[in-house]
């Protein structure tokens, strides 16, 4: 007997993920979105996904690292498969010509990231965008036994020139803000935020945004604005060191830093986010991110045009 329901329109959603929640939609955009969800005969959500939809185009997310389909831990197999089923035929039905969603590295959540990988593809998606996202398990080991021979000579190197970490108040986001888009300008890349957006996002989230910083005396060498994707996952949003301290190559004791941060915090996965340059590979990115301890996962985006 079925004892599942689908459902659309606007609901209240316990999503798992910051880039699911309300608060964070309506950053996004403030009009355009539909919920999809599954309730089970006790009326649980057992499966949901945001959307928002212009120009016959559904995108999850809208402007997010990542959206897409959050689902129970117990949610059978059939459910999950029925439920893109319902999705897809539910867009279409309202004139949506194209779907786009992108989930979360894989490694987030493997068992479920497995199944609808799969079924999404077994529905008629393509991948549109294969990313690799470098990842650190946080366990009872040390920063230090989790790197490189090379990067544990650049730790103790920048340590004995006597730079020092610290985790700045929100106070500070301004100048962070301002020393992060200076180190980018001067490898000739932007960030995707500007400061008002992301002044925005501590506002709604001053719990979830963090930021650590590697100082020699005054002067900062380098610096990170984190976001808590999830109650266990931190996600180094911008991160950068000043081109004057490459010598010391002080991320390596930033990340040092927000590892023990997240050993201290209950903290299970330090995302150092995605290598890619031109929606291909950029190796020597990747294999920094993997010299700080990393651990390769996939990261899709999909696309099913109706």
């Amino acid at each position: 007997m079925k004892t599942y329901s689908f459902h659309s329109g606007i609901t209240e959603t316990n999503a798992k993920y910051i880039f699911n929640t309300p608060k964070h939609l309506a950053l996004q955009a403030s009009e355009g979105w539909t919920c999809y969800y599954a309730l089970n005969e006790k009326g649980k959500c057992l499966v949901f996904i945001w959307i928002n939809t212009s120009n016959e185009t559904a995108l999850s997310p809208l402007h997010a690292p990542f959206g897409s389909m959050e689902a129970d831990a117990d949610i059978e197999p059939k459910v999950l498969y029925e439920f893109i089923e319902y999705v897809v035929e539910s867009a279409k039905s309202s004139g949506i010509k194209k779907l786009l969603f992108k989930n979360p590295p894989e490694v987030y959540n493997s068992p479920m990231s497995g199944l609808l990988t799969t079924f999404l593809l077994n529905q008629g998606f393509s991948i549109a965008q294969a990313e690799i996202s470098s990842v650190i398990p946080i366990d009872n080991r040390s920063y230090e036994q989790k790197i490189t021979d090379w990067e544990h000579r650049k730790l103790k190197q920048v340590k004995s020139a006597g730079l020092h970490f610290e985790r700045s108040s929100s106070g500070h986001l301004s100048k962070i803000y301002a020393f992060l888009e200076g180190c980018r300008k001067e490898k000739g890349y932007a960030l995707s935020m500007s400061l008002k957006d992301v002044q925005a996002l501590l506002q709604a989230f001053p719990d979830q945004i963090s930021l650590f910083s590697i100082y020699q005396e005054s002067e900062l060498a380098a610096a990170c604005i984190g976001i808590q994707v999830s109650q266990d996952i931190l996600y180094t949003f911008y991160y950068d060191h000043a081109k004057i301290f490459d010598s010391y190559s002080p991320v390596v004791f930033l990340i040092e830093g927000i590892y023990e941060h997240c050993q201290a915090n209950g903290i299970r996965l330090l995302d150092l986010g995605t290598a890619a340059l031109n929606t291909q590979p950029n190796f020597s990115l990747l294999t920094f991110k993997n010299n700080l301890g990393g651990i390769p996962s996939s990261k899709f985006s999909f696309l099913k045009y109706l």
